[in-house]
């Protein structure tokens, strides 16, 4: 079951998210909305490199591309429902906390008075694909991502470390870091090593087209 994610908006309509978005590369702004695909599917399960508690139910998601960081903010509220409060560019090794301290700021304005509707990450991600740049763009990442959800779901069910899996491959644990961050293109040996590692056999598949979201 998948989580439902939408993107805080503002007493005067504007969306921080949106705003974020827009103001990003292409390549990063699918990164982003990838990961954010990913933490849809995840939800309170998503764990680092990809996501990370910061303090007082106020989460970020990370995102690198190259040596630019970026990340999000989010917090959860019931009925498996997520809000993404706004996102900024990480330019020291802690994130601010004058920016965890805006983040915590939304669930009050959320709950204490009349909200503005929000924008919902499908409805959002759907826009965007009627580019076709962009929409290239999101499908090129598409098998970077299965490698990244395959990572996440062998190692939360087996509930083993970096450090574990990289003595079970002889893999170093820098790279497997690397290959889950979506930082390192692996090859077909690293694959079959990771994928021994965990007990696992290596599927590679040729399928036809269908809808990447």
């Amino acid at each position: 079951m998948r989580y439902d994610v939408e993107f805080y908006r503002t007493e005067d309509k504007s969306c921080p998210v949106i705003e974020f978005l827009d103001s990003l590369n292409i390549k990063m702004r699918t990164k982003v909305l990838r990961m954010v695909h990913l933490l849809e599917q995840n939800g309170n399960e998503l764990r680092e490199p990809y996501s990370k508690h910061l303090e007082d139910g106020i989460f970020e998601l990370r995102m690198e591309l190259g040596s630019d960081i970026t990340r999000v903010l989010y917090f959860f509220v019931v009925d498996k429902k997520v809000v993404l409060t706004h996102g900024f560019v990480k330019k020291t090794q802690k994130t601010p906390k004058a920016q965890i301290e805006l983040a915590k700021k939304i669930p009050e304005d959320i709950f204490g008075k009349e909200q503005m509707p929000m924008i919902t990450f499908r409805d959002s991600l759907n826009k965007r694909m009627e580019s076709e740049n962009f929409r290239k763009e999101y499908e090129d990442i598409q098998p970077e991502m299965d490698i990244i959800r395959a990572i996440v779901k062998a190692r939360k069910e087996q509930q083993i470390t970096q450090a574990e899996l990289a003595a079970r491959t002889g893999i170093n644990q820098g790279d497997i870091s690397r290959l889950e961050r979506g930082t390192r293109n692996p090859s077909l040996n690293m694959l079959k090593k990771l994928a021994s590692g965990l007990g696992m056999q290596l599927k590679i598949e040729f399928l036809p087209k269908a809808s990447q979201i």
